[in-house]
């Protein structure tokens, strides 16, 4: 079980952590947010894709947007980044094309205007090819119905 929630730092992990089978923490997947983590999917292939209101993980720049090996490292080859205002992710969810759907409070994706809902492909990149109608007047805070 993956979660995201504030935890002490005296705790292995911070803001995201793993249970094992029998409830206790996995003190072997240690991933440090420093801060929350909204929004969790688990891709087809194991890799852990997170969203929140975080500017890093595991150490490296990430704003609002981070994919995790099974194992709690961070995959530096997935880099797309939300800003613009009080940046975050607040839902994710991923399409059965492997495409992923990203809402939060944003006006930017990776440079290109976006506010508040946009599409990702599988390796992190903005589908340009979606351009929804814009979303404003505050955050996407629902979750997505696929």
């Amino acid at each position: 079980m993956l979660f995201g929630v504030p935890f002490e730092k005296r705790v292995v992990a911070t803001n995201f952590a793993r249970l094992n089978t029998n409830g206790s923490l996995d003190t072997n997947f240690a991933v440090l947010a420093d801060d929350a983590v909204n929004s969790v999917v688990l891709q087809t292939n194991g890799s852990i894709l997170i969203g929140g209101f975080f500017t890093h993980v595991n150490g490296q720049s990430r704003a609002g947007l981070a994919r995790l090996n099974s194992g709690g490292a961070l995959d530096l080859s997935f880099s797309p980044s939300v800003s613009g205002g009080a940046p975050a992710v607040y839902t994710l969810a991923l399409q059965g094309d492997g495409r992923i759907l990203v809402g939060g409070s944003f006006t930017s994706v990776s440079g290109t205007a976006r506010t508040n809902i946009a599409r990702l492909n599988t390796d992190g990149s903005l589908d340009t090819s979606f351009k929804p109608a814009s979303v404003g007047g505050g955050p996407f805070f629902v979750a997505f119905l696929l």
